[in-house]
């Protein structure tokens, strides 16, 4: 049941982002598949980082929902498209675990910000290149530019790290704010 409960946080987490990415967008190319900045991929990744894979099938099925309702009714797109972040961020984290991580995967220990940078540039390319050789398939498209697949890369990169840093500051100012109110709690009952 908590697996579910995760599930559905993270689609409708997922769901939102994409809505924000989209009104933080004036103007994008390719339809809006392709941005400088995409709030997501910081999604994707603190979603696989924090919940593990239930959280990757979250983000899927959020993507899934989206890509139904906004844009496309080919089945076959919407659910190849809805897959990409799961597998991205699912090859991203096994990369990192083997070629990079001093600790086994099974022992969690908080990022520093070398293994954040490290861990978003590798989602980043694993993300953009797979995207890219998807695309023709998924979407009909003839080809997409190396721009496309440069400005997908810096997108991911840039939405990353941003969601990385919002997330660090927001989880210390709760941790502070409990550790506080901890305290304030135990001198008043002295």
């Amino acid at each position: 049941m908590k697996a579910a409960k995760t599930i559905i946080i993270v689609a409708v987490l997922r769901y939102l982002f994409i809505a924000l990415n989209k009104q933080i967008h004036i103007t994008t190319d390719y339809e809006g598949w392709v941005d400088y900045f995409y709030l997501p991929a910081g999604l994707n990744i603190i979603a696989l980082l924090v919940c593990g894979y239930v959280g990757a099938i979250g983000v899927a099925i959020g993507s899934f929902a989206w890509n139904i309702i906004h844009k496309d009714t080919n089945i076959f797109a919407s659910i190849g498209l809805s897959a990409m972040p799961f597998i991205s961020c699912s090859l991203s984290y096994l990369t990192y675990n083997h070629f990079y991580a001093v600790a086994p995967v099974e022992q969690w220990r908080r990022p520093t910000l070398k293994d954040v940078i490290i861990f978003v540039s590798l989602y980043a390319v694993i993300n953009s290149v797979l995207h890219h050789l998807a695309f023709p398939f998924l979407l009909k498209v003839e080809s997409f530019s190396v721009f496309s697949l440069v400005k997908m890369c810096i997108g991911d990169l840039s939405g990353a790290l941003f969601v990385f840093i919002l997330f660090n500051v927001l989880t210390s100012l709760v941790i502070d704010l409990v550790k506080r109110l901890s305290t304030m709690g135990r001198n008043s009952q002295k």
